[in-house]
Parts: C-alpha cells; structure tokens; sequence
C-alpha cells in the first residue's frame, strides 16, 4: 500500500484543518496516510545564514527541531499532500518557514519519484497562485505535482459554509484526490521537460568550473554520480534535449575559463 503524507498549514483549528482530515479519512482506504499539523511542530525560524547551502543541512543551527523529521517523513512517503489556508494571498508564515528551512533541498534535489499535491483554502480569491508557487517548489525538489484545487472556507473567519459551497467542495476535493491517487500508482519517474534538463546542466557545470561552488553541493553530486549522468535519474531524452544540455555544459565552461 502506497504511504502518503499529509501536511495541514493552518495556525488555527479551523477549515483548512477539516479539510485535511476529511482528505484523510476519504484516503485512507486507498493508502497509508499520515497527517501533520505543522503548528504543532517546533521549527525554529530561518535565519538566513545559508549554513545548510554551505556546510551541509546539519550545519543549520536548528537542525534537530521538527523541519528535518518532516523531510524524512517526505523521504518515506510516496506522495506528500498540503493543506494551506491562503493569507495575504500567499501560504501562512509556518509553512513558508518550513521551506525556507528546508531551502538546502533546492540545491540537493532528494524527491525524485514522488507526487505533490495542494489544496488551498481560501475566503474569495488568490489560490490559484499558490497553487502555482508550491508546485514549482516540489518540482525543484524532485516531486511530480499533481493538479490541485481551491476550496473556499467563507469570506469571513468563522462563517459557516452553505450547502451548495460545502457540495462544491466536496465534489472538487473527491476529483483531486481520485487524480492525485491514478498518478500515485502511475510511472514512478516521469521523464523531465527540457527546461528541467538544461537547470540540471546548468547546475552541474557551474560546480565542476566555479570556484565558488558550495562543496555541499559538490559532495552531494558526486555521491549521487550526477556529474558522470545526462539527469538526476535514468530517462528517455530526446536528441534536442541532449544537443541543449552539451550546448549549456559548452557555454558555462568557456564562460568560466
């Protein structure tokens, strides 16, 4: 049975979190799910020092709190679901903590073969967007995201929601989950868009000419044989993504000579 890991963002025992443990029970025929709620967790705030970028995660001054526990939870699990209320337009403050801390991963992708999925609670407007922002992040990270949803919550806190929004809800929230669950058992790794080859190129090339390249990062390619690979993990690319991906190597090479 497939594991899947819930991450509810809420700071409050409100809609969002309804939502994330109706998601629960409606999966959990279907997998082992797990749920977290990340204002229960300490994490300490991101200081900005760039310790994980430079030395390693465990050079975080942090790095026994919670932010490494729920990425090994993301490391056991294969598919990771968020729950966020939308603040300000944006995820509230405990969940971009959460990636800002775990930042380092932008840099050591570790995800691969996994599924994302969110699903945004919110009053009127501004989901969509940050649909966008956190599938971007778990596709930085190695994820595959899967298409999520926004349901509403009320325009204001506390306000019940009508028969005919829950109805809605429910009915969105059902084909999100059934799309998250085909995907889930779908091909494990799916092979990469030429944009994802040439950042991996890009990548790869600054650290074998810059001087400058963070050794972490260094370290962690070399263990994983990146620097000897055309991607991440073995996948059929085509002949214009390897012509691009040798024209990136050629280009930063001579650009750093």
């Amino acid at each position: 049975m497939k594991k899947v890991l819930i991450i509810e963002a809420s700071p409050r025992q409100g809609f969002s979190r309804k939502t994330a443990e109706m998601i629960r029970q409606r999966m959990t025929h279907f997998a082992e799910v797990e749920l977290v709620h990340l204002y229960e967790e300490e994490i300490g705030m991101c200081k900005g020092c760039c310790a994980c970028l430079i030395a390693g995660s465990a050079g975080c001054p942090s790095h026994e709190d919670a932010a490494g526990r729920i990425l090994n939870k993301m490391l056991e699990a294969d598919g990771v679901i968020y729950v966020t209320p939308n603040y300000a337009l944006q995820i509230p403050a405990g969940l971009k903590n959460l990636l800002d801390r775990l930042s380092f991963v932008f840099h050591r992708p570790r995800l691969f073969g996994k599924r994302s999925m969110t699903i945004v609670v919110e009053g009127v407007y501004g989901g969509r967007s940050i649909l966008k922002y956190m599938d971007q992040v778990m596709e930085f990270w190695g994820m595959k995201a899967v298409k999520g949803t926004s349901v509403t919550g009320g325009v204001y806190p506390g306000c019940e929601t009508d028969l005919r929004t829950s109805e809605k809800n429910n009915k969105k929230i059902d084909q999100a989950i059934q799309r998250f669950l085909n995907d889930l058992h779908g091909e494990k790794l799916p092979d990469p868009s030429l944009m994802r080859v040439v950042m991996f190129r890009a990548a790869r090339a600054s650290m074998r000419s810059s001087p400058d390249a963070l050794p972490a990062d260094k370290a962690y390619f070399e263990e994983k044989g990146w620097f000897d690979s055309p991607y991440y993990y073995e996948a059929r690319l085509n002949p214009i993504q390897l012509a691009a991906g040798a024209i990136v190597d050629g280009l930063i090479g001579r650009k750093s000579q």
